[in-house]
């Protein structure tokens, strides 16, 4: 097979990665941006309190965290695409339950397990989209999960700005983009590096005929196993530097739920209209405030394509 056959292969797999992981992310996206507009009709109709306003958006955080742990034990045990599909039914059933909930106890158990769905989903669609990249594509396929998570969020800003729907239509929106990518998952291939832990050589070499072959139609390239074993199914007797890592992400964690950012991103409408600012102010800025986070995303997905060809010159 000529190197321009491979380099085809390739192309042809990633993309079909990157449309799986792209659906992915705009669900993500709708999930977490859903909140911001919704939180001032949920707040009038289901008669929230200032602590019950608080603790339905601030809950969200503790269950991504817990989904973000059992994703990533989910994965190494069940497989990629199982974990892909449990965090895509997680967040169809949140969404459905949290657009009719009945009362303020109701909206913020919903809100928890949509942050379990969440934490699911990211751990989830990274560990896939790392295995399923051919070497040297890892990072630009995994950069398109963060990149439909950012047009999720536009998208739901979009809506919110237009008044098209009320609060619970906003909760509603991530179902069916996450049904869309249930859906999908039942045809995606495994990760052929987690077969090879997990199922031996055999099974992985299968698992990589697939993803081409069937998935992608396209010819198999060579089959070059990346590693004998992936990080996230050693032991822990092995991993002698976890607890830096897991410090790391406790502290990072930490600075962007507590210290005002995600804060003020969820009650950015609230603040304006405090400011004296008319709601439709406040929706024009909610949708600037998307557009910069979508437009700060693709300048480091430049940043980091113009890097690679760099390396490679």
């Amino acid at each position: 097979m000529t190197a321009e056959g491979i380099q085809a292969a390739h192309d042809a797999a990633v993309l079909r990665a990157a449309l799986l992981v792209g659906v992915g992310g705009v669900a993500w996206g709708l999930d977490l941006g859903a909140v911001s507009g919704a939180l001032e009709g949920a707040r009038h109709d289901l008669n929230l309190s200032s602590q019950q306003t608080a603790l339905a958006v601030s809950i969200f955080g503790p269950g991504e965290l817990i989904g973000g742990l059992a994703a990533g034990l989910i994965g190494d045990r069940f497989g990629r695409v199982k974990s892909l599909m449990l965090s895509a039914l997680v967040i169809v059933i949140m969404a459905l339950t949290t657009a009719v909930a009945p009362s303020p106890q109701a909206l913020i158990a919903c809100r928890f397990g949509a942050g379990i769905g969440a934490g699911l989903s990211f751990v989830a669609h990274i560990a896939w989209a790392s295995d399923i990249a051919p070497i040297g594509r890892s990072g630009s396929l995994t950069s398109c999960f963060e990149l439909a998570v950012c047009g999720g969020f536009l998208a739901t800003f979009a809506v919110f700005a237009s008044g098209a729907i009320k609060w619970r239509g906003l909760f509603l929106l991530p179902a069916a983009p996450a049904l869309l990518e249930f859906i999908l998952l039942t045809r995606a291939p495994e990760s052929a590096p987690w077969s090879l832990v997990v199922k031996g050589p055999e099974s992985a070499k299968a698992a990589h005929t697939d993803l081409y072959e069937r998935w992608a139609s396209t010819m198999v390239p060579p089959y070059e196993p990346q590693a004998e074993k992936l990080p996230g199914v050693a032991s822990w007797a092995e991993c002698h530097y976890w607890w830096p890592a897991a410090v790391a992400f406790v502290v990072q964690s930490f600075l962007t739920f507590f210290t005002g950012g995600f804060t003020l991103f969820i009650f950015v409408v609230e603040i304006i209209e405090a400011a004296g600012g008319s709601r439709r102010a406040a929706g024009v800025i909610v949708v600037l405030f998307g557009v910069a986070k979508l437009l700060a995303t693709l300048g480091v997905v430049t940043a980091c394509v113009e890097i690679k060809i760099l390396r490679r010159v």
